[in-house]
């Protein structure tokens, strides 16, 4: 048994040696021919370098042995051919000695099994194999049952730190900026183990095959939900393309081209928010978003309870809001669970159903509860650049390992290049006072409007009951040319998707 633990890969050796009493011996694995009056003895094991907890198998034979003997890691008499497991309880190393005998004289043989604790290390990427994942919480679990993730599992959600793991771990990790994650399992008692990765409400499972160096590679986050990816659906609107920033994140397929989406290909549902302001064709022919909050027969439930996150983007249809059971489902979704993900001109979707938390520029502070009127806050100016600060303390290095379009994503003095307020866009005057403490600020800037020129937020999040609000002044930029690439806003929200729910 060993007695000794150690932490690291340590180098693995065989040590053979070998005694006879009237005569030498020879090296090897066999017993000398120069002295044929000892017994043959042959001591093999299957493997010489294991993780602490696994079980090799020991396996010898002889010629011309009468009785054996184990010493060392092993005590006792033993028949003159046979196997036998033995476990690496500690780290370290331990030998194994077999000696037989006859009338003539005895041989010996040793083999030094090493143990050591697993080193588990890769990289993990969004769906789409290239987006790193930072701030990921990488796992050995004791089971990999996909069990469902709920948010809020982050006292602080721009700590920096990772969520704790939803499953019964071994040992974990969190993931760097750059994806990259690396940890120690000190005992296994298989030769496989569960690996685990969950990001906001993504979760990556797969069994993995122990070894002392456990390097898994690059690891993607799914894209479908049978996999682990969290169910998702995205109401359209006037301004918006958030579809094209979920499918450059690895969810669907874009066609550069037309700047559509393969809808085919989508693993998130898509309702249309759309309203038609002019005659002309759809970007896609869609279910209305009326359909989100139409009660299912089978469940006595909106279909809205069937997603985990609702993307709404922006200028997308109010109209639904105004019926009051619909803004009452809503605030209900995100109270048991849901992530509602809000962009600039949507923002009723937020104001209408739960007025007590954002306060745009223009509304008042005196009545929280009650909901601002339609429409009712001030848009930002347009072609603006804005140069972003976060409190978010992994934001800043993320953006540093990631491209963007028209240059760096960050600006020397780690503010955040903000280059394309093209559309129209709600500025944010903070929380309500009765929530202040409870409206965290992911990113903000200076905002020149007629009145004033001061720091403003430009996207917050908030927790209500078990779930997650988000809101976001900036969205996707809707170029009339489509580039494969990202500007820096759009990267911000891939980075707030995939934390979405933390």
């Amino acid at each position: 048994m060993f007695t000794s633990r150690a932490h690291g890969v340590l180098t693995v050796f065989i040590a053979m040696s070998m005694s006879a009493c009237g005569g030498g011996g020879g090296g090897g694995g066999t017993a000398s021919d120069s002295q044929l009056s000892a017994p043959l003895v042959t001591l093999k094991v299957n493997q010489t370098s294991v993780v602490t907890g696994q079980t090799v198998v020991l396996s010898w034979s002889t010629s011309g042995a009468s009785t054996c003997t184990a010493s060392s890691g092993w005590i006792g008499t033993r028949d003159t051919s046979g196997s036998e497991s033995a476990t690496a309880n500690a780290a370290g190393s331990v030998s194994y000695t077999l000696t037989c005998q006859n009338t003539s004289g005895s041989t010996a043989r040793t083999v030094t099994i090493t143990a050591a604790p697993a080193v588990v290390s890769g990289k993990l990427f969004a769906p789409d194999g290239a987006t790193p994942v930072a701030g990921a919480r990488v796992y050995a679990a004791t089971t990999a049952t996909l069990s469902a993730l709920r948010p809020n599992r982050k006292a602080n959600p721009l700590s920096g730190d990772c969520a704790l793991p939803a499953l019964a771990a071994i040992a974990s990790s969190c993931t760097a900026a750059d994806g990259s994650f690396s940890f120690n399992v000190d005992s296994v008692s298989s030769d496989t183990f569960s690996l685990v990765a969950e990001k906001g409400m993504f979760r990556l499972a797969q069994e993995v095959p122990v070894a002392v160096a456990t390097a898994v590679g690059n690891l993607k986050l799914p894209k479908d939900v049978t996999a682990g990816a969290p169910r998702i659906a995205l109401v359209t609107g006037n301004y918006g393309s958030i579809d094209r920033v979920l499918a450059k994140l690895g969810l669907a397929t874009l066609n550069l081209t037309s700047g559509n989406i393969d809808v085919s290909t989508a693993s998130f549902a898509m309702f249309s928010g759309f309203i038609q302001i002019q005659p002309g064709p759809l970007r896609y022919d869609l279910p209305d978003v009326a359909t989100l909050f139409a009660i299912n027969a089978g469940t006595g439930l909106p279909k809205l309870q069937e997603f985990d996150i609702i993307i709404v983007d922006s200028a997308a249809n109010t109209t639904v809001l105004a019926d009051a059971t619909n803004r009452a489902a809503l605030r209900t979704f995100v109270e048991k669970g849901g992530v509602l993900f809000v962009i600039d001109r949507a923002i009723d979707f937020i104001e209408q159903p739960m007025p007590e938390y954002l306060r745009a520029v223009g509304a008042t502070d005196t009545s929280p509860q009650t909901p601002d009127a339609y429409y009712a806050g001030l848009e930002g100016p347009l072609g603006v650049a804005i140069d972003a600060s976060t409190d978010d303390a992994l934001l800043v290095p993320w953006l540093k390992g990631v491209s963007c379009l028209g240059g760096a994503c960050v600006n020397q003095d780690n503010t955040i290049r903000m280059d394309r307020f093209d559309e129209a866009w709600i500025v944010l005057a903070g929380a309500h006072s009765v929530h202040a403490d409870d409206v965290y600020v992911t990113t903000r800037g200076v905002v020149a409007l007629t009145a004033t020129t001061q720091e403003r937020p430009l996207s917050v999040m908030f927790k209500l009951g078990q779930g997650q609000v988000i809101f976001s002044s900036y969205g996707s930029v809707f170029d009339d040319v489509v580039s494969d690439g990202l500007h820096t806003q759009e990267r911000v929200l891939q980075y707030l998707m995939l934390a979405a729910g933390e």
